[in-house]
């Protein structure tokens, strides 16, 4: 099984991801799911299309985490946990500084995935120092972009064909939109 924040196991990876059900935010009960949130969702989704277009997702290789409650950290950005507005898929084998472990084609689609977020969540691999694991919500809460992303894949959840598992990264006008963005927000 792999690990979720605080120490929550995800029972059946081989289905598909649905990190959100897992994450854990500051004041949740544990008594209760976790509420949901526009950044959950965004989150979650990201996590699927990794799992679908840049590595299976699997308990053996390591930890997924989310909400951390541990204040120490090594680089601005991974402060995100804090406010479970962050996402780290193994970070033990993408650690801080690590850098050029994925192939050119996961790194498209990363960017592929990125891009189709409309630009709400960084990677960590575009940060310095970088941490290709990491990903996280780059606008404020109420952002009226993350409110249009958040709206666009609860669609896509109810609607065929749509969504994680039915894009083809290899589109020319996705990949000229994923550099396009690749750009504006490299550190």
């Amino acid at each position: 099984m792999a690990q979720i924040g605080l120490g929550e196991r995800l029972e059946h990876p081989e289905r598909p991801l649905f990190v959100h059900r897992h994450l854990r935010h500051p004041g949740d009960r544990p008594d209760r799911r976790p509420a949901q949130g526009r950044h959950r969702n965004v989150l979650a989704y990201l996590a699927q299309r990794f799992h679908y277009d840049v590595a299976r997702l699997e308990s053996e290789r390591g930890e997924i985490v989310g909400y951390r409650a541990d204040r120490e950290v090594r680089a601005d950005f991974e402060s995100n946990h804090l406010s479970g507005t962050a996402l780290a898929l193994y970070p033990e084998i993408y650690p801080l500084g690590a850098t050029g472990n994925f192939f050119p084609y996961q790194v498209t689609a990363i960017r592929d995935i990125l891009a189709e977020l409309g630009g709400v969540v960084k990677w960590g691999g575009d940060m310095r120092p970088a941490k290709e694991s990491m990903f996280f919500i780059d606008v404020p809460p109420e952002s009226q972009q993350l409110k249009q992303v958040a709206a666009k894949l609860r669609e896509w959840q109810i609607t065929p064909s749509k969504g994680a598992g039915t894009q083809n990264v290899e589109d020319p006008k996705r990949i000229k939109a994923s550099k396009a963005l690749a750009k504006s927000q490299k550190v």
